[in-house]
Formats: structure tokens, sequence, C-alpha cells
């Protein structure tokens, strides 16, 4: 059983999170003649908006029952009637309907219309009952109109709010279903092929957003890191409508002569405002499930996390209109009630405020261009912006009874670092041997395995390397179990900014080709694509990203499967033989085929070592230029032999000189394919946005099924 399942209940929880009352029309005509009736005269000294005068003065009482009589038809009395007793209940007034209809009866014996009385001061407090006249009629009017749009629209706004949650929930079923359709019976995915799943594939459910760019975008400073899929965007914009339309046309209205909001600003400004506040509590719950490593709707759908977190910043994006709208709805409406200052002395109002500035923030400290050059920042000011939003949100809302939605938001994100803290622990901490790699700027690290959580292909981890600085950062790279050990694996990072920048000094100072470092590993996770249920696999890796397709292509010679796999790999320089040689001799006199592209064929297999940017070629200064000629042509004969030598050891590699083509393999081995073709691709976002567009525009008119994973993980 999966750690994921737990969250299921949570999401159910979310749906009845917030217990609200769904008023029905003869409770608004109980509250409507109580207040109409008190607007017109008084029998307790003092205003109070409760039920203790009413329901503990007898000629108020007679009053108000003789209203509601009056407004009721014979088939709503009894409701009526219930209506009252649950009121005077609350007050610890205990009735039943015979006492009420009673109070009624003996009210009617003694009314007296206060029209009538010139003398009458609605100020001062009578002991009589009234009739119903004309004044009352209208003041009872225009509350029940006021009572009905108030809480008529807040009932809408729940509806609105689980019809959103709902659509999600929808949109999840169905593609779990024909995840694990696909899944469980491969055939039947393999069968949907021809011209409308063809094009729908084309069009929607392989296609990028605009043209070719899709993770490419992530090259683009500006960029919010990749732009969605097509699909992605189509979903993310059916929600934006919707939530536009709920939050700005449906169901509610402003009529002249409402006594409970008295000015068009005050009653439409509050409509708007819990309109939106509500809408938006539905959907907090899924912007931290989207976002959470350990999200259950990853194995029930097989959507890559990246898909998820995508969904979790475009909702962001939504819900924070939401929230501005709430906000200033209510900012206005403390105008238009002169409520300005009374509001800001209340704790609620207050925390309100500070939750609305903590999410304005968050969104542009989240922006790709501050995760890309200050990773660090980003970490640390998100979650400190998320804690204090959820926190002073939760105050907020828990003044008008909202506050189990964030109940449901902190028990999905506790959970979550929960079991992230419990794989933490499982794997526990590791000493991993780094190696730095001088052609491919990259760090190798191979870490010990947990006995307890073994890789698989297409896995990934997520390291904390324990440094005083680094401790507390956790980052994702793509695993390769190592061949010549199975109790470890390998990650190939990149060096760039940030931990592998830190990583790259430490073997500056140390001066050598491998330095020890202690880490947390976080992991496994991902699935593993299903390429065994296809005809023929294409993997297509490009440098460092060779991790993900290797394993699959290992994973397929060695398993009984009978699909026909090919490894193409892009590289710069030959000398790659030398760190991944081994793995790659695994793949010798199996059915897959690996395709090495070489894009500078000058280049010759050099040892792995590092190369100390102090070094220099000085040490030859004090030789004659003779002794230097001979040198290098010695080093030149030598490393041809070289060259030769591993060329002929690699033999089962073919090998290409230039760039790979994407486009026109992807093209081929459609071609040459006898069945079904998966293909696979992981590299430069430029490659793997290539290969998907081609899979793409292949589709057409195909009678065989082609299939495309993205093995690449960008977020």
């Amino acid at each position: 059983m999966k750690f994921e399942f737990v969250f299921l209940a949570i999401l159910l929880r979310t749906v009845t999170a917030s217990k609200w009352h769904v008023y029905p029309d003869p409770e608004y005509k109980v509250m409507a003649c109580k207040a109409g009736l008190e607007s017109v005269a008084a029998w307790c000294s003092g205003t109070s908006k409760s039920f203790k005068c009413a329901c503990k003065n007898k000629p108020a009482l007679g009053s108000w029952l003789n209203c509601v009589y009056n407004q009721t038809t014979k088939h709503d009395v009894f409701a009526a009637e219930s209506q009252v007793i649950k009121y005077c209940d609350q007050v610890n007034v205990t009735l039943t309907h015979e006492k009420l209809k009673d109070a009624y009866a003996n009210a009617t014996n003694y009314l007296v219309d206060v029209s009538k009385d010139e003398s009458f001061n609605k100020t001062k407090p009578i002991n009589y009952p009234i009739t119903f006249s004309k004044k009352a009629k209208k003041a009872y009017k225009g509350y029940y109109i006021g009572y009905k749009h108030r809480f008529g629209n807040v009932t809408t706004s729940h509806y609105l709010g689980i019809a959103s949650l709902s659509m999600w929930g929808a949109l999840l079923v169905i593609a779990s279903a024909l995840h694990w359709i696909g899944k469980l019976v491969p055939s039947a995915k393999k069968s949907l092929t021809g011209g409308l799943f063809n094009n729908y594939r084309k069009s929607i459910a392989l296609a990028p957003t605009f043209s070719k760019t899709h993770l490419q975008a992530s090259e683009k400073p500006w960029a919010n890191g990749y732009f969605p899929t097509r699909f992605e965007s189509i979903v993310l914009i059916i929600h934006f409508i919707y939530c536009v339309v709920a939050c700005s046309v449906i169901g509610f209205t402003y009529t002249e002569g409402d006594k409970v909001f008295k000015n068009y600003m005050a009653g439409t400004s509050r409509y708007y405002g819990d309109r939106a506040g509500i809408i938006l509590s539905y959907q907090l719950p899924l912007l931290f499930l989207f976002a959470g490593r350990n999200n259950f709707l990853q194995w029930m759908t097989g959507w890559q996390y990246n898909r998820f977190v995508t969904f979790h910043k475009w909702l962001a994006r939504i819900i924070m209109m939401e929230v501005l709208i709430h906000s200033f709805a209510f900012v206005a409406q403390s105008d238009a009630l002169g409520k300005t200052h009374s509001r800001l002395q209340a704790e609620y109002y207050r925390h309100g405020i500070v939750a609305t500035v903590a999410g304005c923030l968050i969104l542009p400290l989240a922006a790709y261009i501050v995760r890309k050059f200050a990773y660090e920042i980003f970490l640390f000011v998100h979650i400190v912006l998320v804690v204090m939003f959820t926190w002073t949100a939760y105050v907020h809302a828990e003044s008008q009874h909202y506050e189990n939605f964030y109940w449901a938001c902190c028990g999905v994100w506790i959970f979550d670092r929960l079991v992230r803290f419990i794989r933490a622990c499982v794997f526990g901490i590791r000493t991993a041997k780094a190696t730095f790699l001088v052609d491919e700027a990259t760090i190798k690290l191979t870490v010990p395995c947990s006995s307890y959580m073994k890789p698989f292909p297409g896995a990934h981890v997520f390291v904390q390397f324990l440094t005083p600085t680094t401790f507390w950062q956790s980052h994702p790279f793509t695993i390769v179990s190592s061949i010549t050990d199975e109790n470890h694996f390998h990650l190939y990072c990149k060096v760039k900014n940030g931990i592998t920048k830190k990583l790259l000094q430490k073997f500056q100072a140390t001066e050598g080709s491998e330095v020890n470092v202690k880490v947390l590993v976080e992991g496994f996770y991902g699935q593993q694509s299903p390429y065994h249920h296809y005809d023929k696999a294409v993997l297509i890796a490009g440098g460092n990203g060779i991790s993900g397709p290797f394993s699959h292509a290992l994973k397929l010679a060695t398993s009984d499967s009978k699909t026909e796999t090919k490894l193409f790999w892009q590289v710069r320089e030959y000398s790659v033989l030398n760190w991944f040689g081994e793995e790659l001799m695994q793949l010798k006199n199996t059915r897959v085929q690996p395709v090495i592209y070489v894009s500078n064929p000058n280049s010759t297999f050099d040892s792995v070592h590092y190369n100390s940017p102090s070094s220099s070629s000085s040490d030859n200064s004090d030789s004659d230029s003779g002794e230097k000629n001979t040198s290098s042509g010695e080093k030149t004969k030598d490393a041809n032999d070289s060259h030769s030598s591993m060329l002929d050891k690699f033999g089962f590699i073919e090998f290409h000189q230039g760039r790979l083509n994407a486009t026109e393999v992807v093209a081929s081995e459609i071609r040459e394919s006898v069945g079904s073709v998966a293909f696979g691709a992981c590299g430069h976002p430029a490659m793997v946005d290539e290969v998907r567009v081609a899979v793409k525009n292949n589709l057409s008119g195909s009678s065989k099924r082609i299939e495309y994973f993205e093995e690449m993980q960008s977020w």
C-alpha cells in the first residue's frame, strides 16, 4: 500500500471541510419578520441582533408569530414554526409547535395597530403585540430580499466551489481510468489509432501550447520555467473562465429597498467578496496537494510531477486573483458602510490584510528568474510566506467558520513532509563519492543504496548536501544504477550555480579528482515508463540526460521483453566513453542498439581527470623546441592509438559524427517499425521539444500506435 493513498481521504475531507447552513425560504421569512417588526417597534431596551427579546418577551413573540403566519402558506407553516423553535433554543427558550400556536392565539386578542397611534414612539419599549401594518410589511419585504440575496449568494458560492473541485475530480478520474486501462490492458491502448485518436493526440495531448516550444521556454529568462502543453493550457483556460464567470456573473444582484445592505456598493461588494472568498477556499487544498512530492494523484493518473507543478503554479495565480477580489470587495464595503476604522481594529480583518500581502509577495518571488538565479532565497522565502499566508488566512477565515479548509491544507502539507521525512530516514545519511568529469563539466555522485529501497528505471531522488550552508536545500536528480555494484547508484550533476558550483570549489581546494560528501537522499520518486508494452522503443538522450533512457534500455535488455530497442545519445566528445563506458558495455550482445552522435569528431578518449584552473603548460618552459615537438608527436600518436583501441572496444555501438537530427530519427524509426513504437527523450530542452514535435507530426495517417514519454523532469 502506497503512502499516497492517505491523500485520498484528505481530499475527500476537503469537499465537506466547511459545513454551511442552507437557508430554506420559510427561514428567510422568519428572520425577515423579526427584523422588520423590530424596525417598527421595540419591546426590549437596547438593540440586539439576537433572538433573545423576540423569544422571551411575550408581546414580541406574539407580534413575530403574527407576521410569520401571515407570510407563510399552510404548506410552510410547520417549517416556519420549526425555525422559530430553533432560534429560540439558541437563547435557551424551549418552545413547541403547540406553545407557538397558543402564543399566537393569545396575541391576536391584544393586537394594536401602532400606525394609527400618533403618540407612538418606536424607540420606547412597549408591552403589547402589534399588527402587521403597511409599514411593517415594507420593512419585512426589504429584509426578506436582503437576507435572501445575502445568504442565497453564500449557498450558491458553496455550490460553485464544490463544482470547481468536482471538475478537477472528474478530470483526474478520467485520466486515472485511461492510465490504468493502458497499464492493465496494454492492447486496448495500442489499438487507439486512426484519425480521431491521432488527431486528438496531435492537436492536444502531445502538442506544445505554442508551435514547438515547451521545455525550451526555460532557456528564456523571462519565462516561468516552461510553457504548458496544449492539454494543460486548455484545462487551465477552462478553469480560469469558470472562475471568472463564477466570481462575477452567476447568481447575485442588488435590489432597491434592500434593508440588509442599504446601498448598492455595500450590497454588491459583499456579494463579490463572499463569492470569491468561498470559491478560493475550495481550491486552496488542491494548491497544496498538487505541489506535494508524495501526491497520490501521480500514481493514479500516471502524470509526471512537472504537470502537477504546472497546475500548482497557474492555480496559485488564479486563486490570488480571487484573494484580491475578496480583499478589495471588503475594503469597498467597509467604506460604503462607514466601518473602515472599526474593522481595522478587528483581529480577523487585520489578519486578512496580512494574508493578502503575503500572497501578493509569493507570486513574484516564485518567478522562474528568481528560482534559477537565487534558488536558496526562493526556497526560504517561499516557505516563510506560505506559512504566513496559511496562518493569517486561517485566523481570518475562522471568524466566519471557514477554518476547516485551512486545516485540510495543513493536513496535506504536513502529511507530505512527514512522508518525505520517513523516506529520508529510511535512506539515512550516506557518504557519496563525487568525481569531477572535466570534459562534461559534470559532477558524478556515487551514492550507496538503502537496503529497503531500490532504484528503478526513470526514478529520481532529492538530495540534501549536508554542509553548513546547504543542508536545508533539496535538489532533484535522475538516477542510474551502478553496473559494478548493485548497492550503489549514480547521479550526474551538471555544474551550474548553487550547490554544484560549491562542490566544484571543493574540488579546486583539494586539487583532486574525487572527494567525499555527506548526503541525505529522499526517494525514490517517479514511475517506470512501459516501453515493454510496445514492439519498438526508441530512447533519445542528450549529454547528462542519458541516465533515464539508459536505465530503461538496460531494463529492456535484461528482461524477457521482446521489444526492439534503440538508444540514441548526443554527446560533445568521445571522452564520455571513459566515464559511461562500463554502463554502455552492458548493452553489448543484447537486443539494444546504441547509437552515439559526437558533435566534436576531433576529440579523443582522454582519461577522466580533474584539471585545476591554476594548472598550465608551464612545465615545458625549460625544454627546447625539439623536445617539445617530439613530445607533441608522441602524444598525438598515443592519442590516435587510444582512439582506435577504444573504437574497437565499443564496436557494437554505431557512431556518427555531427549532431543528432531528432526529426529525421523519429521519422525513420516510425517508418522502419513493423508495429507500435514508443519514444522517450531526456536532454537539452530544445532537443526534447524537437522529439515531442516530431512524434506529434508523424501521427497523421499512421496506423501504428506511436507513444511518447517525456523522461525529462523540469519545473
